[in-house]
C-alpha cells in the first residue's frame, strides 16, 4: 500500500520571462504539501540579490478567496519557524552556474499531517498562483527553470478537518517616533505571528522594540509591551541558523553576497 506520493504538478519549463504563473489544483485527493522551485542561470559576476526574491508571491486562490498568499522570502521564513531549517536553497553567485530557490507551502502542522490538508474537492477553483521575475535575484540570470510538486495522500484515506492559512496581515512603513496599531482579522483562529522589518543598517530590535498584544480593547492582554530584545530571550531557540555561499573573490570590488536574514538572540 503507497499511504502518500509526490506528483509533479509542473514538470520542468522555462521561466525566462517575467510573468505570473496560474496552475489548476485538480487533485482527488488532499495535499499536504505544495514544493515550488527556482532554478536561475547566473550570467557574469555582479550580484542581483537573493534568489527567494525571484518570487515577488505565491499564492492559492478559489475565485476571489485566497487561501495562501506570502512572497518568496516571506514563505521561506515562514517555512524556517514552521520546521527548524530552510527549504533547499543555494546561494550560488558563481557565471554560468544555477541559484536556487525552494518554497514549501504547508497546509498541515507536519508533513501529511491526517488532521489538516488541502482538500480541492471542498472548493470551486483551486489555483496556485507563481508571481516569478528572474531579474530581481540570483547574479544577472539569463535563464531560469520553474517546477512544481505535490505531496499527496495516495491510497491513505484521510479526511481533514481544515487546512493551514498563510498571509501577510498588514504592511507599512516604519517612522522614528511612530506607534502603529494594526487591527487584526477575526474570522480564523491564528496559530502563529510573525512580524518582518528588513533594513541593511539596523537589527530587529532597533526597528519595533515595543509590542503589545491585546484582545477586546486590552481587556485581555497577552503581551503587554514587551521590548523585542526581551522576547528574542524569551521565545524557545531553533537550531543554529547556517548558509554557505558560493561566489567569487572579485579583486578591487566592494560585492555583496545576500544570505537569508537571521536573527535569534539579543
Amino acid at each position: 500500500i503507497m499511504n502518500y506520493r509526490v506528483a509533479s504538478i509542473l514538470p520542468s519549463e522555462a521561466a525566462d520571462a517575467a510573468a505570473t504563473k496560474t496552475i489548476d489544483l485538480n487533485f482527488a485527493k488532499p495535499i499536504s504539501r505544495i514544493t515550488v522551485q527556482v532554478k536561475a542561470l547566473n550570467s557574469g559576476v555582479l550580484v542581483t540579490d537573493h534568489p527567494a526574491k525571484i518570487v515577488s508571491k505565491l499564492e492559492v486562490v478559489d475565485g476571489s478567496d485566497i487561501l495562501f498568499s506570502l512572497s518568496g522570502i516571506e514563505a521561506q521564513a515562514l517555512n524556517y519557524y514552521d520546521k527548524g531549517y530552510m527549504p533547499h536553497t543555494v546561494l550560488n553567485y558563481i557565471d554560468q552556474t544555477r541559484a536556487i530557490a525552494t518554497f514549501d507551502i504547508d497546509f498541515g502542522r507536519f508533513l501529511y499531517d491526517p488532521v489538516y490538508a488541502l482538500d480541492p474537492k471542498k472548493f470551486t477553483n483551486p489555483q496556485l498562483k507563481i508571481s516569478h521575475d528572474l531579474a530581481l535575484g540570483g547574479t544577472a540570470p539569463s535563464a531560469m527553470d520553474l517546477s512544481v510538486f505535490g505531496h499527496i495522500f495516495d491510497q491513505k484515506e484521510v479526511s481533514p478537518t481544515g487546512f493551514l492559512m498563510s498571509k501577510e496581515q498588514y504592511s507599512y512603513t516604519l517612522n522614528g517616533t511612530a506607534k502603529e496599531q494594526i487591527e487584526l482579522a477575526t474570522d480564523h483562529p491564528y496559530r502563529k505571528l510573525l512580524m518582518q522589518s528588513i533594513s541593511e543598517t539596523r537589527q530587529p530590535h532597533e526597528q519595533y522594540n515595543i509590542i503589545k498584544l491585546s484582545e477586546d480593547n486590552d481587556h485581555k492582554v497577552v503581551i503587554n509591551g514587551e521590548k523585542t530584545s526581551d522576547l528574542l530571550k524569551l521565545i524557545r531557540q531553533f537550531p543554529r541558523f547556517t548558509e554557505q555561499i558560493m561566489a567569487y573573490n572579485v579583486a578591487a570590488t566592494n560585492e555583496i553576497y545576500p544570505c537569508s536574514v537571521s536573527y535569534e538572540k539579543a
